[in-house]
């Protein structure tokens, strides 16, 4: 009985919400004990205007409320996603270290790599997932050169050139350069650094198609006729570079020499042309010599 009131009076200095709420619950649990413990709690609540059925009837709503409101509590509690775990202590057992580079980006010639960088654990250097590290201290990788030795050289060979000539045997050019890589940039060197490699040929003969020409083979025939006028022939063939005979299809018939062409021997003369006598015919009275006389002429 001495215990509650001593708790009763050590409350009354405190402030009053404190000092009525330890009240009601005291006067709660001590409702049917002594009188004088509820005489100490009628007191208290006079204070504050409370009559003992009004704060029966408070403490009851606020029972009810309290009472509900756990009631949602758990139900909240149920229906809420669970919190992700959190990580063990990130900048103190974890950091950032550099575990190798990328490739090169050449074999040689001055190429490039970058650092790669990891999350690890701070003692055992082991590899753990970034998400253990601050990824705001994760440092920026920078470029770094390697492979600086030069690449070996070699002969650049550009583009032939058209051919001399549009059918036959022409000639066509090319550049040949001896170059060398450096830094991602093809430069031109000596030629004796290309010494070691056999030198591609600058010159070629080149043909895009046959050439074919007129040939006369045989000179002119005699005239068709001894006089006047005639025609005399000679034979053209087309013939290919090498020496084939071709269809005339294949020269240019713009060029093709005459084969055929009149001759001129000249007026033909008018004229009597004798021949000898024939053998004697013997008659009587007389002896006649018999002779035959033609006209031989030329219209």
């Amino acid at each position: 009985m001495v215990h509650y009131n001593v708790r009763l009076e050590f409350g009354l200095h405190l402030e009053k919400p404190i000092v009525l709420k330890t009240a009601q619950r005291i006067c709660q649990l001590m409702e049917n004990t002594a009188s004088t413990v509820l005489e100490n709690c009628e007191e208290l609540l006079a204070e504050e205007n409370l009559s003992m059925g009004s704060w029966k009837q408070k403490m009851g709503g606020q029972e009810d409320r309290e009472e509900r409101e756990k009631n949602q509590e758990k139900e909240d509690s149920h229906n809420l996603v669970p919190p992700a775990p959190q990580h063990p202590r990130r900048n103190r057992d974890h950091n950032w270290k550099q575990l190798g580079t990328t490739e090169c980006s050449t074999t040689c010639g001055k190429g490039s790599q970058y650092p790669i960088f990891r999350c690890v654990h701070r003692n055992t250097h082991e590899e753990v997932p970034e998400s253990y590290c601050d990824s705001s201290m994760k440092p920026t990788p920078e470029e770094e050169p390697c492979n600086l030795f030069p690449c070996p050289a070699f002969w650049d060979i550009g583009e032939w050139s058209e051919c001399s000539k549009t059918c036959g045997l022409g000639m066509q050019h090319r550049q040949v350069l001896c170059r060398q890589v450096y830094a991602n940039r093809s430069l031109t060197v000596q030629p004796y650094r290309c010494q070691h490699l056999e030198k591609p040929e600058t010159t070629s003969t080149c043909q895009l198609k046959i050439c074919s020409e007129w040939q006369t083979r045989t000179d002119w025939t005699s005239c068709s006729v001894p006089c006047g006028v005639g025609q005399r022939t000679r034979d053209v063939k087309c013939v290919s570079n090498i020496g084939d005979v071709v269809d005339d299809e294949e020269c240019n018939m713009k060029l093709r020499p005459n084969d055929i062409e009149n001759c001129d021997m000249g007026p033909c003369a008018k004229s009597w042309f004798l021949t000898e006598w024939s053998e004697r015919v013997s008659v009587p009275q007389a002896e006649i010599r018999v002779g035959i006389s033609r006209v031989t002429g030329f219209p």
